[in-house]
């Protein structure tokens, strides 16, 4: 027999053994098989195979004992197929073999070998599918890992699977290892992490109001959103090259920018460098983007290096509102396609994680403008609606006018009699539309009546239609202030602003598992409203001469013509009577 020092080199070329020491103890020998982070174990997936057994008499002479099972295993044609012209100076049988590969110097050949030579053994193992050639050990699961017990002292190739999150499997790469139970390993345990890995990928979209990369945001139709997907490179050990394929879509109501930029640890990865090509992008049917690496290259990538990929769209006219039943609102959402086979690394030979998801609400304002304790609805009224935002992100979003943020509109027409606007961004206007809306608002501030627009029309007022119902679709979150800027003579324009404020009821992590699907609510000046009521009265007619004034006027001059009318009697009276006294 050979020495085993032969063996314990190949053992460590894997770094899949611990210290190995053999000797004539009672088989009681343990592995146990421990996860990655990013894979929980199933002992359905695993099993072993003995390939030697071992005894020693004195703890440093040991003998390797081939199971009959493997007796049969084709070492020539192993050899062939990787070069191997020779096992000299040893014997050309597999414990000659494994003596040769143990004598190599450490390196990518000596790996590559063990690699080989681990899956060709359980391969030979598990025979023709049909039939085995060897007696497969079971394990059992033992809390998140699996244990194979009770094993005789001997030489094990160990097999299995790990299961990545979104339930597919991730194939191990093969453990050879030696286990026994004596001379400084009583317990003849070996614990041994799975030689196997997924990635996982993450993807926020940025939220001004939160001033964070969370799950969800809020904003104004034709503003831009913001996304970011997160991964890493995985452990792609015994890999010769490495699928790794980022898939993103988006719901209608979402128009991609076509602005990808790909960062590695940081830094700009560009798409090529030279002749090589690291990654290309395309558009399939059903996806937005696809970003595919390329497999040759990526394999190459130091593990753990930090991959990130940033990229916006435009909420646009088919954005859905608010709170819906479909929970496709506004969505944006990514996966990963990732090899998980190291023996078979072709395309398709692929796992994915689940598709990671992002959401974009908007939201919507309904306002009525009436008179008089019957609701009566008054036509033509202007107003515009100022914005105050918590932040200045949004700032190019919006006409500025004496130093106040005013929302733009795109008039869409009478829909079922209400006057329908939706909320556009500014900045994305042309300079003859800009002009325009100036002096539009330079007219409405100085009290005139703004022309009502035609369908299509940008504007910055809104006009009440003989129902008194306008809608405003696609707005932010957050407090805005509604000014009456002109109202038909009878009326008199509102004292002071209307307070309307916008507010997303939503904060979950997940609205999708809370169930909010982006419900929100409108209040008025304080108060919870469905609709913003906007009531006018008539003027009151001041006091002239002919009304209180002159009814007061005439009876103080009756009192005085009366008065006078009595002291005059009265001075007739005392004469005569001082009269017939002085007679």
């Amino acid at each position: 027999m050979k020495s085993l020092k032969k063996i314990i080199a190949i053992a460590i070329t894997l770094t899949m053994v611990a210290t190995l020491a053999i000797g004539m103890a009672a088989s009681a020998a343990t592995i146990i098989i421990t996860p990655p982070a990013r894979l929980v174990l199933d002992d359905n997936d695993f099993g072993a195979y003995q390939i030697f057994t071992v005894t020693t008499a004195d703890g440093s002479n040991f003998s390797y004992t081939i199971n009959p099972e493997f007796s049969g295993f084709n070492v020539a044609g192993f050899m062939t197929a990787n070069g191997i012209a020779s096992t000299a100076p040893y014997s050309p049988d597999l414990q000659g073999l494994l003596n040769y590969i143990g004598d190599l110097v450490a390196g990518a050949t000596k790996d590559e070998l063990m690699r080989a030579l681990a899956i060709a053994l359980k391969e030979y193992g598990d025979g023709d599918g049909i039939t085995p050639n060897a007696t497969e050990i079971s394990g059992t699961l033992n809390g998140t890992n699996v244990q194979f017990a009770g094993l005789a002292n001997g030489y094990y190739v160990v097999f299995g699977e790990g299961i990545a999150k979104g339930g597919d499997k991730v194939t191990s790469l093969c453990i050879l290892v030696t286990v026994d139970d004596f001379n400084g390993n009583p317990a003849g345990t070996f614990t041994i992490p799975l030689k196997a890995d997924a990635p996982e990928i993450t993807k926020t979209v940025y939220n001004h109001g939160e001033n964070d990369w969370i799950d969800w945001t809020d904003i104004s139709t034709s503003n831009i959103a913001e996304f970011k997907l997160d991964t890493m490179v995985p452990d792609m050990t015994g890999y010769d090259e490495y699928w790794f394929i980022i898939h993103d879509r988006m719901s209608a109501g979402l128009t991609f920018n076509d602005d990808i930029e790909v960062f590695l640890n940081g830094a700009l990865y560009p798409a090529t460098a030279g002749a090589v090509t690291n990654y290309t992008i395309t558009k399939p049917a059903g996806l937005t983007f696809m970003i595919s690496f390329n497999p040759e290259v990526f394999v190459n990538l130091p593990y753990g290096a930090a991959i990130q990929v940033k990229y916006s769209a435009t909420l646009n006219k088919n954005a859905l509102i608010g709170p819906d039943d479909n929970p496709e609102r506004n969505l944006n959402e990514a996966k990963l396609e990732y090899s998980n086979n190291p023996y078979d690394t072709g395309a398709g030979k692929t796992g994915e994680t689940p598709w990671e998801t992002v959401f974009v609400y908007t939201f919507d304002v309904d306002i009525f403008k009436y008179t008089g304790e019957d609701d009566t609805p008054v036509a033509e009224a202007q107003f515009l609606l100022q914005y105050n935002p918590t932040d200045n992100y949004y700032f190019d979003d919006f006409f500025l006018g004496d130093n106040y943020l005013f929302v733009v509109f795109e008039y869409e027409g009478l829909v079922g009699g209400v006057a329908t606007y939706r909320a556009v961004s500014y900045d994305g206007l042309s300079g003859a539309v800009k002009t325009a809306l100036g002096a539009m608002y330079a007219s409405a501030k100085a009290g005139n009546q703004i022309a009502a627009p035609a369908v299509g029309d940008y504007t910055l007022i809104l006009t009440s239609p003989a129902g008194g119902y306008v809608k405003v679709i696609g707005t932010d979150a957050g407090e805005y202030e509604l000014i009456e800027t002109y109202t038909p003579s009878q009326f008199n324009l509102l004292p002071a602003p209307i307070v309307v404020d916008v507010i997303h009821d939503s904060a979950s992590d997940n609205p999708i598992v809370a169930g909010d699907m982006g419900v929100y609510h409108i209040e008025q000046d304080g108060d919870e409203t469905d609709v913003v009521g906007v009531l006018n009265s008539s003027g009151t007619i001041f006091p002239g001469t002919g009304g209180i004034g002159r009814t007061i006027f005439i009876v103080v001059g009756l009192t005085v013509m009366t008065g006078a009318v009595i002291t005059l009697i009265v001075r007739k009276s005392m004469a005569k009577t001082r009269k017939a006294y002085n007679n």
